[in-house]
């Protein structure tokens, strides 16, 4: 058997009802995850969709197309539509998740944005791995800045 095949493809879904964009706090999908889920996010997965992943506090690794990467606080990894990824088990960092479609982009982006974030997100050119510390505090206090309105626009 292919174990390419059985890989399960998962597209996106919001326990908010969001239609294309979702922000969640690692401990919350942790616990889900603990709870279960449709599928083990622990073994590898096919994403329909965009992630980020924000590590925030303490230290661990995340499986892109069966690469090991490291995480620690300040880090961000990408994880782009089409890619393989999983993650470990017993995590051992906390941070958030933001998960967004294509739709997402192409409706509330300008050509420029999404030209961007086309060439942000081609694993062929670049890294999943950011280290930079910068994006993660602007991230926190964008949000943490941001009035339970604008929370519930996103």
């Amino acid at each position: 058997m292919n174990p390419l095949k059985t890989i399960p493809n998962i597209s996106f879904e919001s326990e908010e009802n969001e239609k294309d964009f979702e922000c969640l706090n690692l401990s919350k999908l942790f616990a889900k995850i603990k709870g279960g889920l449709s599928h083990n996010p622990n073994l590898p997965h096919r994403v329909g969709f965009f992630a980020l992943l924000i590590v925030t506090n303490g230290q661990g690794t995340h499986q892109i197309d069966l690469k090991e990467y490291p995480l620690k606080k300040g880090t961000v990894l990408k994880i782009a539509k089409g890619q393989v990824h999983a993650f470990q088990e017993n995590p051992n960092y906390e941070g958030f998740l933001i998960l967004f479609t294509e739709e997402f982009v192409l409706n509330y982006f300008s050509k420029s944005s999404i030209e961007f974030i086309s060439h942000l997100y081609n694993y062929h050119i670049n890294e999943p791995l950011v280290e930079e510390g910068n994006l993660n505090e602007v991230f926190l206090w964008s949000w943490n800045t941001t009035t339970p309105r604008q929370k519930e626009i996103l």
